[in-house]
């Protein structure tokens, strides 16, 4: 409805699904040879088209919820699949089909292999999810060159690891990859010939940038340098140029950028800009939005995302930047990194993991790897690891589809321990009031359960006022668990009996009930009033 199209072509037994209403239908299986009379018109117009019309019209997500339409021209496809440097294209070429008609990478697997007289092999879908019957579908077909996401390479060479032994050119993208995942397959011998990671928004024709991976990646965000007829630019908050090593949104021009979204004038004016770079009359560069940095070899690093930056507790975070750390621990095969409030509460992060398979990994080895190469502020306030990571249609991580971290779920700990002495009992009860939980156990994290530097301060502070003993934030990160933040406050202390006595004393009078409080106050104040006299 959204293009008002004039033609509708498909299998009969969708076509019957469509309001149709007031359009051709055009039934697949009933196309011969295309000289239909009633059809010439069509041919008639299209061979009058020529490189800057509209060769098809593929819809992406918006942030607003409503899908934009990208238009893209015919020249985008010839640039794409028309003498390409960065794969080969030959009339021997097979190419997998593993994307949807909804996804982009279509156009580069149709006609990569169309427009250079190759082989274009559809693997279906039930297929492409499973890493034992993709392998073999590989090898029966003698694909020679695939291009899949991220996630499901992932999945796929973790599951199978020689999976894509027998295919020429492999090429992953649409998300920061995993160097570890990456560099076992390289280190086996066991992958393809040539493994490429590929990078490209829709806007500018499926691919644009791309870097070929020969040894192990030493970051998750090496995305390459442009492919022919296409040009980058990476740029500062006002549009200027910026140096090496300075993070900046990248602008892409060239051939490939499409007209922009269909009927959205305004977003269109937004993210495709007049190209003040490259000299050429008229052209236009789009914002990506992605935020890059040039590297010395003159190759891109892929950072993040604009629309990806939060702010946590006053810090802008990039969330790309935290998913980079997380998935370079080497047990970790996919991940991801989500800002979650809840109501008016502060932002969190949560980190989700999928593990590589006979490698499992804890919550606190997650929370430690990533603390050692992150600020405190950026280690996620949670982690869930699954069995595999929830994907959409088009194979990238659902991040509407990922659970929420359960409260009541303890990384690492079968069974809940109650605090049993006075000490813990008070250590337990500070922390659940100052981090909104529940309830504390002896063997509880307390950045485990969400608690940071500023939380820290307010725990040290009560537990001071409480204990009337000093209580660092150093002594909390050292000992982060209730039994032996309890057993540290004892071994520091001139005195551990001291702070057993006013832990035991506070304990007893938290017990006891108001009117019991009154009273016990009103007998000190006569015994005191007696001791004057």
């Amino acid at each position: 409805a959204d293009t008002d199209v004039r033609v509708v072509v498909g299998h009969r037994d969708l076509l019957d699904q469509l309001p149709l209403t007031g359009r051709e239908a055009v039934d697949i299986t009933d196309v011969t040879t295309g000289t239909d009379p009633a059809r010439r018109h069509l041919l008639d117009e299209q061979d009058r088209r020529g490189g800057d019309d509209a060769a098809y019209v593929i819809y992406t997500s918006g942030s607003t919820g409503t899908p934009k339409g990208v238009v893209v021209p015919h020249r985008g496809i010839t640039r794409l699949v028309g003498r390409p440097d960065y794969v080969e294209l030959t009339p021997q070429t097979v190419i997998a089909q593993l994307s949807n008609a909804s996804f982009d990478a279509i156009t580069f697997e149709v006609w990569g292999a169309l427009a250079n007289g190759g082989q274009v092999v559809i693997v279906p879908t039930e297929t492409v999810l499973s890493p034992v019957g993709l392998a073999a579908h590989l090898r029966a077909r003698s694909v020679s060159t695939v291009f899949i996401t991220t996630a499901l390479f992932n999945a796929t060479v973790n599951t199978v690891p020689d999976a894509f032994a027998t295919v020429r050119q492999l090429y992953f993208g649409g998300e920061t990859f995993d160097p570890g995942t990456v560099g076992r397959l390289i280190d086996s011998g066991q992958g393809p010939a040539h493994l490429h990671n590929i990078y490209g928004p829709t806007e500018v024709t499926t691919f644009s940038t791309y870097t070929r991976l020969r040894d192990r990646p030493a970051s998750s965000g090496a995305i390459g340098s442009a492919i022919a007829n296409t040009w980058a630019y990476v740029v500062d908050e006002v549009g200027s140029l910026v140096g090496v090593g300075v993070a900046g949104e990248l602008w892409l021009g060239g051939p490939g950028v499409a007209w922009g979204y269909w009927n959205r004038a305004g977003l269109t004016a937004d993210r495709f800009v007049p190209d003040g770079f490259s000299g050429v009359a008229g052209g236009r560069l789009y914002r990506t939005g992605d935020v890059v940095c040039w590297r010395p070899d003159g190759s891109l690093e892929f950072v993040g995302r604009t629309d990806h930056q939060v702010k946590v507790r006053g810090f802008r975070v990039e969330l790309g930047e935290v998913e980079s750390a997380l998935v370079a621990h080497p047990a970790v095969a996919s991940g991801v990194v989500v800002a979650s409030r809840s109501g008016a509460g502060p932002v969190r992060l949560v980190g989700y993991v999928e593990p590589v398979a006979g490698a499992p990994v804890s919550v606190a080895q997650l929370r430690e790897f990533v603390g050692e190469r992150l600020p405190e502020h950026m280690v996620p306030a949670s982690f869930v690891v699954m069995d595999s990571l929830p994907l959409n249609p088009n194979g990238k991580i659902d991040r509407a589809a990922l659970p929420e971290p359960d409260p009541e779920k303890r990384a690492g700990q079968a069974v809940f321990r109650a605090p049993s002495e006075p000490l813990e009992q008070i250590i337990a009860s500070v922390w659940a009031e100052v981090l909104d939980v529940d309830e504390v156990g002896v063997d509880d994290n307390f950045f485990a359960l969400g608690g940071h530097s500023l939380h820290a301060v307010q725990v040290c502070g009560r537990l001071e006022r409480t204990l009337r003993t000093p209580v660092s934030v150093r002594q909390l990160v050292e000992q982060p668990t209730v039994g032996d933040l309890a057993r540290r406050l004892r071994a520091d202390g001139p005195d551990a009996r001291r702070i057993d006595q006013i832990a035991a004393v506070v304990m007893q009078v938290r017990r006891l009930s108001p009117n019991e409080r009154a009273a016990r106050l009103a007998q000190g104040v006569r015994s005191n009033e007696g001791e004057h006299w």
